[in-house]
Parts: C-alpha cells; structure tokens; sequence
C-alpha cells in the first residue's frame, strides 16, 4: 500500500508539472514576431496546390497609317508541389501545366483553342508543349527563383509538332522563336517576372516595402512594385500593391526581326491591385492586378525596302491595357 501510495504522489506531482508546464508555455509561430509578421515562403514538403491564372489584355498598334486592335484572354491551370526543403529554407518546386485556353480577336477574325479538346489548331498545338509535363525550379524563402529543369522534354514535343504544321512558312516562323518559348533562360525570366511580395525582415501592418527587377519582354523593362500590408485576418495578410515599369533599347528585334526590320522602342507603365498571403506557407492564395502601358518606336526597314515607304510611316505607338487574376488553392 505505501508503494502504491508513493507512486500515486510521484504521477500526481509530474502530472501537475505538465499542465503548469503547458499553462505557461507559448507556442511558437513561424510567421509572426510579436505584431510583425514574415511574410517568407515556406510550404511543407508534399503539400500541393492547384492554380488557375486568368489574364485579359486589350492592345492597339498604330503604324504605317493604320490602327491594329486586338483583344486576347488567356486561361492557365497548373499544380504546383513543394518537394524538398534544403537548409538554406530553399524550396523545390515542381510546377504541371494541365490546361490551357485561349481566346484572341483581331484582325485576323477571332481564334480560340482549349487542350482539354482535342482540336487544337494546328498552329497552336506547339505553343501548347507545355501541358502535362513536369519543370521543377528552386524558391528561396525571399522569392528568388533559380534553376528550371525539364525543358527538354517540352522542346522535343513542341518540336514534332512544329515539324507537323501543314504551312512550310509556319514552321519556319515557329522554328525560330522556339528556343524563345521554351529556353531555359525565357522560361527562368518569366517565373522570375512574377509579383514577389516575400522579405526578409518581418513587417508590421501599414508597412510599405518595394521591390525592384529587370525583366524581358520585347526589350529589357526596369519593373518597381510597391507592396502594403493593409492587415491580417486569420492567418492571411492582406495586401495592395502598385507598381511602375520602364523600357527603352535601340535596334530591338521584334518578332524574329519582321523581315529584316528594326525598332528603337522605348515602353513604360503602371499597375495595381491587391493580394492574399497565406502566412504559414508564403503562398499568395488570390491576386488581381490591373496594368496599362504605353509605347513609342521607329522602325528601321532594309536599304533595299527603305525607298518604297514613306519615313514618317515607320512611327508606331503601342498602347494595352489588361486585368490578372490569379486564385490557388490546396489540392485534395
């Protein structure tokens, strides 16, 4: 009986010690430091997401004495899974284009196309490569993208399907912007393009940080965005965003050089919207964002064309304006 009655104490006393011990304790949040937050990306390895990129773009070419209009959405759908963390925090992503839909009007009277049927156009079906094969990249926990791999596969299947257009001048125009869709370069610079909205120092509500890259379009555009962290709600900040881009090159290869042609461009413009962080991973779980810009260029022809077209028609100016909204999700 007094051993039974010694042990009970001993249970007794260690069992009050563990709930004193839980009373007192504060558990440890990844994201927050007092009333500031990081905002650093850092899903889990095996967790998976499903995004869905809807952009609408509306651009007017005014050159050689007419006005281009063209209209264009386009729909991407993609799975996204974190797997492997280094010890750096740098986390490897596999990224799986699974759909692709696109509308344009222009011009040309208006096209469509969407991989989930299998009549695709012919012309489109390489721009298409992507779908259903996997590209792995790495992301710091500050955003920085480095490294893309598996773009061999995609260029070998948008390959075939180039050597497969029916129009010989096709396939040669897509043969050589080829390397341009899917090298290994282009491909880094339009993950890198992305909004980034992750730092390394903590923030606090009403905090403003900016964020500054060099990105590629037609020609090298200097791109400054401006992040707010207006609040945060159950483990979601909340953001807007506004931002500036400028452009300028002498002689910029437009499209493969348009026969031989060249374009002093300059470009600039703006955007805004807003955002939603999930603060346990870094994920940005919605995105809408507006922009416009506005360009101005002198093409240069070939000696031998140059007689034949009158100077002042060379001038061009180019105007878009558009919306992205982004959304992700967890998978099931």
């Amino acid at each position: 009986i007094a051993m039974r009655t010694w042990i009970q104490r001993i249970s007794c006393v260690l069992l009050i010690a563990v709930v004193v011990a839980g009373c007192g304790a504060t558990e440890e949040i990844a994201w927050q430091e007092g009333d500031d937050y990081l905002l650093r990306f850092m899903p889990e390895p095996g967790q998976s997401y499903h995004v869905e990129s809807v952009e609408e773009q509306q651009t007017g070419i005014a050159v050689m004495g007419q006005q281009i209009d063209q209209a264009q959405q386009t729909t991407q759908e993609f799975t996204y899974e974190a797997r492997e963390v280094a010890d750096d925090g740098t986390v490897t992503v596999a990224i799986t284009p699974t759909r692709m839909r696109m509308s344009m009007e222009g011009p040309g009277g208006q096209q469509q196309f969407d991989t989930d049927d299998e009549r695709v156009p012919p012309l489109f079906q390489p721009m298409t490569a992507m779908v259903g094969q996997t590209v792995t990249t790495r992301i710091a926990p500050t955003g920085e993208v480095s490294d893309v791999e598996g773009l061999e596969a995609v260029r070998e299947i948008a390959q075939e399907r180039i050597e497969d257009l029916p129009n010989p001048e096709q396939a040669e125009a897509m043969q050589g912007q080829l390397e341009t869709m899917f090298g290994e370069d282009m491909v880094l610079e339009s993950l890198k393009s992305g909004v980034r909205p992750h730092r390394e120092a903590p923030v606090s509500v009403g905090t403003s940080w900016t964020v500054d890259h060099t990105t590629s379009m037609m020609m090298p555009v200097d791109v400054s965005t401006t992040y707010t962290l207006e609040r945060v709600e159950d483990e979601i900040a909340y953001l807007s965003l506004e931002g500036t881009m400028e452009g300028e090159e002498d002689d910029a290869d437009m499209m493969g050089g348009m026969g031989g042609a060249s374009v002093d461009m300059s470009l600039s413009g703006t955007q805004t919207g807003t955002m939603e962080v999930d603060l346990p991973t870094g994920m940005v779980r919605s995105m809408n964002v507006e922009h416009e810009t506005e360009g101005s260029g002198s093409m240069e022809v070939p000696e031998e064309a140059a007689d034949q077209i009158d100077a002042d028609q060379l001038d061009m100016t180019i105007t878009t304006t558009g919306t992205t909204e982004l959304t992700i999700r967890e998978s099931e």
